[in-house]
């Protein structure tokens, strides 16, 4: 398994980078034995304006976390686990063993994290979402040729206008056939997207967080949505994220 964090240059600069839990995730990372590799990009996300309300401009993350790193993962073997991780808002709790044997357990090509949002919400895409599962990108985790394939066809979607509807069942059914199984971790059993908020249900055991109902302990936390600072001064959070 590898780890991959993608981080822009413009950290070095800008302030909208929380410097202080980059510093608190490399060091984790090194106590914690992770493999990871660290890819430092210069790109200017000038399209995205500070948090909500706003959204991003169209496109403005796209070729950075989408294009940019399809090219990076070119470089890894097709059959590598890799474990895809934001740089400033994220923090493990345990090590690679338990990481990829949970996502061994969900029988997928891809796991992605669970958030209770629809980000960014147009107002077209929840309605394919009845059951409020949508997906976070901050954390994820594939295999390596699987993760490629379905950024293929995202990126061809996005560069596309269907001409008829033969046009669009011919691409989008060729996705369906590729048989690349996606599941979402609902249950937060590898990855804790904070923004659904409610650590009154968790306990703290050995330095890590446990569902107190069905003692599921996350691996990862994202603190997705701008939430950082809010956790800090928070239990249970403040306590292990360390």
């Amino acid at each position: 398994m590898k780890t991959i964090l993608l981080l822009n240059k413009e950290y070095e600069t800008s302030d909208r980078y929380n410097k202080d839990a980059y510093t608190k995730l490399l060091k984790k990372l090194k106590d914690k034995n992770i493999n990871f590799d660290l890819h430092i990009k210069d790109y200017v996300s000038s399209g995205f304006p500070n948090y909500k309300p706003s959204l991003p401009q169209p496109h403005s993350f796209f070729n950075f976390k989408l294009e940019l790193f399809y090219e990076i993962l070119g470089d890894y073997p097709p059959d590598e686990i890799i474990l895809y991780t934001d740089a400033f808002d994220t923090y493990f709790l345990t090590d690679e063993n338990e990481i990829l044997e949970k996502f061994k357990s969900f029988n997928a090509d891809i796991v992605f994290g669970h958030e209770k949002n629809c980000w960014p919400n147009l107002n077209n895409e929840p309605k394919f979402y009845p059951n409020g599962d949508f997906i976070n990108a901050g954390v994820y985790i594939g295999v390596n040729s699987k993760i490629r394939k379905l950024m293929e066809y995202c990126m061809h979607l996005n560069c596309l206008r269907f001409y008829d509807d033969q046009h669009a069942f011919l691409i989008l059914t060729k996705l369906m056939r590729e048989g690349i199984k996606v599941e979402v971790d609902l249950n937060r059993e590898l990855i804790f997207n904070l923004d659904i908020n409610d650590l009154n249900q968790f306990d703290i055991i050995d330095d890590r967080l446990i569902n107190k109902d069905t003692k599921i302990k996350p691996c990862i936390l994202h603190a997705n949505g701008g939430t950082y600072d809010d956790m800090m001064l928070n239990e249970p959070i403040k306590s292990v994220w360390v």
